[in-house]
This record gives C-alpha cells, sequence and structure tokens, in this order.
C-alpha cells in the first residue's frame, strides 16, 4: 500500500498506472491532464461556487469525497476550502409563523393605561379574506397563522359604556416576500371613539376648558335653518344673519335652499381623538358628504387626500390664467371657483388622455355627425358646457384600467399615476360631476364644494373662519369661531381642529 499525499479528507489509495502517471506529470514539464468530468471553467464566480457547494451538501459520503479529491486535483487546496467553509444552505422555513399583535391607546389616567387595553383579535388573509387565528389579550397577543405576503388583523376592544374609549381598529400588513422569521410583530395604535364623554374631558383637561363656559348651548337660526351653539358665538351668527337680511330676496332663497345640512354643537373629540372645537359649540359643518367626498377634511398627511387634490389642481391649471394655481394656498372665492373649472375641465382631460393611450376610446359625441361637422374647437366648448356628464359616463372604471396600463407600457408614468387616481376615486369624480344627495336626502348637490358662493362672502364677513382657507388641510365642509373658543379656554387653541 502507498498513501498518497493528500489532505486528511481524501481517501487511501491503492497505487496504480493512473496514478503513476499523475505524479509523473507533476514533475514533467508540458500541460497537465486534464480530469474532463470535473471541469468548473468560472472558480471565482460567486454563483458557481454556490451552485457547486449545494451540490456537495446534498451529495452522499462517498460521492462528496470522490467530487473534493477532483476538485483538489483540478484547482488546489485552497479552492477546495473555499467549498468547505461555505455557510450551510438555509433551512425551509416552516408552514407557519407567530404573529405578535401589539396594540395601545392614546389616553392615560387614573382608570385607563394605554398598554393595558381588553381587546379580541382576528387575523384574516387579507380585507375580507378567510380567517386565520383569532384571540385576546391585554395589550398584546401572539397567534400562529400560516406563512404569507399579508395579514389583515381587526381588534375589538371589548369593555362596555363608559369605558369604550376605543373603536375596532383594523391594520393591514403586506410585502412583497414572504417572510422567514420564526416571528413578525404588527404594532398599532387604537382608534379613538370620537363620542365617548371620558375622551372629551381628557382632552378639555388638556385644553384647559372652562366647562362652565363650555355648557353654555343655546338654540338659534343661520339663514333659516336651525342650530345649536355656544352663547358665546352669537355674535357671529346674528352678524351674518344681519349681513344675509341685506341680500335680495332671490339671493337669500338661493342661500337657504343650497343649505342642505348644518350643524354646530357636538360633544366630541376629532376622528383622531383630539379637541373639537365642536365640543364647545363654537363650529359649523354644512353640507358635507364623506362617501363622496364633497365638502370633505381633506389632510396633507394623508397621500391619498394629497393625490386627488394635486389631480384637481393638475386639471384646473389647464384653464386660463390658472397656470399657477396652487389649491394648498388659494383661499375664499378662489377655491369655490377651482371646484367649478374642475367640472368644467375634468371631462376633456380625460378624454384627451383616453383617446391618447388606447387604440379604440370608448364612444364620445364626437361621434355624432352633426357634432363632428362643428369641429374639435367647437366640440370642446360644447361638451365643457353642456355634456361634460355625458362624456364622463361613457367611461367605465374598466376602459381606465386599459388606459392604466397604456401609459405603463410606454412608459408614461406622470399619466398612470393621475390615472390611477381618477381610477381609485371614480366613483368620487362621478358624483361631483353628476351630483349626489347628501346620507338620507333626496336633493343632490354637484362640485367638490357644494357651497353658495353668496354664504362663503358672507360667513367670511361676519368673522367666521373657513377650513377651506387652511394650508396644511383643506376642511370645507368647517366653519369656525375662533375667538370664542378662546374665550372657553385657557390654554392656547389652535386654529384647524375641527
Amino acid at each position: 500500500m502507498i498513501v498518497t499525499r493528500k489532505p486528511q479528507f481524501l481517501r487511501i489509495r491503492k497505487k496504480n498506472s493512473a496514478t503513476i502517471s499523475r505524479r509523473r506529470a507533476r514533475t514533467q514539464p508540458g500541460p497537465r491532464p486534464v480530469n474532463h468530468a470535473l471541469t468548473f471553467p468560472l472558480v471565482n464566480d460567486p454563483a458557481h461556487l454556490t451552485q457547486l457547494t449545494g451540490v456537495l451538501h446534498k451529495a452522499d459520503a462517498d460521492t462528496r469525497s470522490r467530487l473534493l479529491t477532483g476538485l483538489q486535483q483540478k484547482h488546489g487546496n485552497q479552492f477546495v476550502q473555499r467549498l468547505l467553509v461555505q455557510r450551510e444552505e438555509p433551512k425551509e422555513p416552516s408552514a407557519t409563523i407567530d404573529l405578535k399583535i401589539t396594540w395601545s391607546g392614546m389616553y392615560h389616567d387614573d382608570k385607563v393605561n394605554t398598554h393595558d387595553i381588553k381587546a379580541d383579535v382576528v387575523v384574516k388573509s387579507k380585507k375580507g379574506g378567510a380567517t386565520l387565528a383569532s384571540g385576546n389579550g391585554n395589550g398584546s397577543v401572539t397567534l400562529t397563522v400560516t406563512r404569507g405576503k399579508s395579514y389583515y388583523v381587526i381588534i375589538t376592544p371589548t369593555a362596555s359604556k363608559p369605558d369604550d374609549r376605543y373603536q375596532t381598529t383594523s391594520k393591514a400588513w403586506n410585502s412583497k416576500k414572504v417572510p422567514t422569521d420564526t416571528e413578525l410583530n404588527i404594532t398599532t395604535p387604537l382608534t379613538p371613539e370620537r363620542w365617548n364623554l371620558r375622551n372629551v374631558d381628557y382632552v378639555w383637561r388638556a385644553k384647559g376648558i372652562d366647562t362652565t363656559k363650555a355648557s353654555q348651548i343655546e338654540k338659534a337660526t343661520l339663514f333659516g335653518h336651525n342650530i345649536r351653539i355656544n352663547k358665546l358665538a352669537l355674535a357671529k351668527v346674528n352678524k351674518a344673519n344681519e349681513l344675509f337680511a341685506k341680500e335680495s330676496p332671490e339671493i337669500q332663497k338661493e342661500i337657504t335652499d343650497s343649505i342642505l345640512i348644518i350643524g354646530g354643537y357636538a360633544k366630541r373629540t376629532t376622528s383622531e381623538g383630539t379637541f373639537s372645537n365642536h365640543s364647545l359649540g363654537t363650529a359649523l359643518d354644512m353640507n358635507y358628504n364623506l362617501g363622496t367626498k364633497q365638502n370633505y377634511h381633506f389632510k396633507k398627511k394623508v397621500k391619498a387626500d394629497t393625490a386627488l387634490l394635486d389631480l384637481v389642481q393638475l386639471v384646473v391649471r389647464r384653464s386660463s390664467g390658472k397656470g399657477s394655481f396652487d389649491i394648498w394656498k388659494a383661499t375664499g372665492q378662489a377655491q369655490l371657483e377651482a371646484s367649478t373649472i374642475f367640472n368644467q375641465e375634468f371631462p376633456t382631460y380625460l378624454r384627451e388622455q383616453m383617446e391618447a393611450l388606447l387604440p379604440k376610446p370608448a364612444p364620445t359625441p364626437a361621434a355624432t355627425p352633426w357634432l363632428e361637422s362643428l369641429g374639435r374647437s367647437a366640440l370642446d366648448m360644447l361638451i365643457k358646457a353642456l355634456t361634460h356628464k355625458y362624456v364622463f359616463s361613457q367611461y367605465t372604471q374598466a376602459d381606465i384600467e386599459k388606459a392604466i396600463a397604456a401609459a405603463k407600457k410606454a412608459g408614461k408614468k406622470d399619466v398612470e399615476a393621475q390615472l390611477g387616481v381618477v381610477h381609485s376615486n371614480y366613483d368620487v369624480i362621478k358624483a361631483w360631476l353628476e351630483g349626489a344627495p347628501i346620507e338620507g336626502g333626496t336633493t343632490k348637490q354637484e362640485g367638490m364644494i357644494p357651497i353658495h358662493k353668496d354664504f362663503l362672502k358672507i360667513m367670511l364677513a361676519a368673522g367666521w373662519g373657513w377650513g377651506g382657507d387652511w394650508s396644511s388641510a383643506k376642511d370645507y365642509m368647517h366653519f369656525e369661531d375662533e375667538d370664542a373658543t378662546k374665550q372657553i379656554s385657557t390654554a392656547p387653541v389652535s386654529s384647524g381642529h375641527k
């Protein structure tokens, strides 16, 4: 027996003619013999190293030893050592994962801790999807669920009145890849219950509200409509009524008829659980329809809100003389004018985009021969003035989806994004153009801001602040008497809260 001089992992081999030939080849000039069964030309390529390491890990002991021997002979000891120190292939993750779900509130006092809130928890694969697991806990719970790319968590606080300070809160979690960790953390704040009186008392204390002045709520009328308002805000109500009385009977009727809903006092917090001047009776909301976003409270920090108002701004800027219009900076009548311009310009804007992107655009009034005879310029004017509702109704959401796909294929990212906003707000824009009734009503109101221009003129002249004038948000429904609010609070109260 002759032991060849090899590393310890090599097997003892018998001396034979092949072994002798290889040993002679190392000491003789000329090219070395090539083992054609083990040729790895890209030995420094990480991808090839990874692939080769995987082969070695899967091979049985005998095959592994034979492969290493051949590789050592072909590429040397250093190359073999690199393979041996390669990290073991990661194990496949289990089919399940532990979700650690944590929730907290915003109110902290003697009775309630922000992290000690009992709740029932349900985990679904997605919103409206199948239930994966359920449980309950005090501020947190860990549930084992099937591993996936998305989860929809529903947290329902179990406290009964008057301790029901939070409402059911949902949290969506999404990822492009299935997580491989053993545990996934999902954390969310709970949505406050805005009508809970303990929550109102909490924010009142923080604002230093004079409870005696805050409770002075009286009945009044504004432009012929009944309201409940704080005594300290009556001066501005009376001033508005005085200015209203100076208008012609025709204008008075228009203003009165334009008010479909108006309300003042409401002892609650904001939707975010913070101070609301409605709880003092120093603010009014009118003609709001949250479902259609008419007289809506748009927040600059909310991406969906910003995207929709950016679209409005884009369309308004198409109008002559409005090229520099800034919807976040505009105030007063300029906002109402923008709402009107959008309704006039949007159908033409959409038609142009659709015709440019789709090989067979949906039919428009232009398909009618007598309209074609008018010419494109006259046709545009007619569409803007008379038929904007008809034009928009010709395009379905499916049509817009096709246009979005065409814009993406053509590399038109801006147009793709704009049409994406149209698609996601299809019913909203339809209500702006064609009109929609408020909840429980029958009379339709058109436009993003359904406020009569003379109503706004009088309210501003009487000293009321308007949410449409704010720059960090646009709360078109909201009018407030900031002076009255300051008289009731011993702490600074900033404008911009409803």
